[in-house]
């Protein structure tokens, strides 16, 4: 009980506090930034990002070649910090929101958290779904801070191709042949 108290009150800072850094950090610093990934694949996009700001909103945007089954995950590496009961020095929540975006801006899946530290803090952060062919996709991650300026994340993201129905078919067809072949040998044999 004591816990969702805490974070009730730690969500209601951190919105509290980004409304104020918003204002007072945007001059100074760059929070949104886009990189461009190409063609995903299968093989893992990965990469570190750190910045000195307790705000961010980054885009990583991919293409596919074909109809895939896109993951992505990230990983918040700075585990809180602070004395929740003396407030000294301040605690400090992190938390992270992972979307895909079609080329369009209209979100396709939205991300979960899949951990999180003792006080709600993002730990790790999922999304992914099943996307067709198609260029201008991205995932979008959006972090905040309160009590502290160095958001930092690990990411990871790649696409599984999915099978075409020939593919299925083909797989059924062999089936179907095994299975008649196991009982011609079966009647073969009695």
């Amino acid at each position: 009980m004591k816990k969702k108290r805490i974070a009730k009150l730690a969500l209601a800072l951190l919105f509290l506090s980004s409304s104020v850094s918003v204002s007072a950090g945007l001059p100074n610093f760059d929070y949104s930034k886009d990189f461009d990934v190409g063609t995903l694949e299968s093989t893992r996009y990965e990469t570190s990002f750190g910045v000195e700001n307790n705000l961010l909103l980054h885009s990583y945007t991919f293409d596919l070649a074909g109809a895939s089954t896109v993951d992505a995950w990230l990983f918040n590496p700075r585990m809180e910090t602070g004395d929740i009961y003396t407030g000294i020095p301040p605690l400090t929540i992190t938390l992270f929101e992972v979307a895909i975006f079609d080329s369009g801006d209209q979100e396709l899946y939205k991300g979960i958290v899949a951990d999180h530290y003792t006080f709600g803090s993002t730990m790790r952060a999922h999304v992914g779904g099943v996307l067709p062919a198609g260029d201008n996709y991205y995932v979008r991650i959006a972090g905040s801070q309160i009590n502290d300026t160095a958001l930092a994340y690990q990411f990871q993201m790649w696409a599984t191709p999915v099978p075409e129905p020939e593919t299925y078919a083909m797989m059924l067809a062999g089936l179907g042949l095994m299975g008649y072949t196991a009982l011609r040998r079966r009647k073969q044999s009695a």
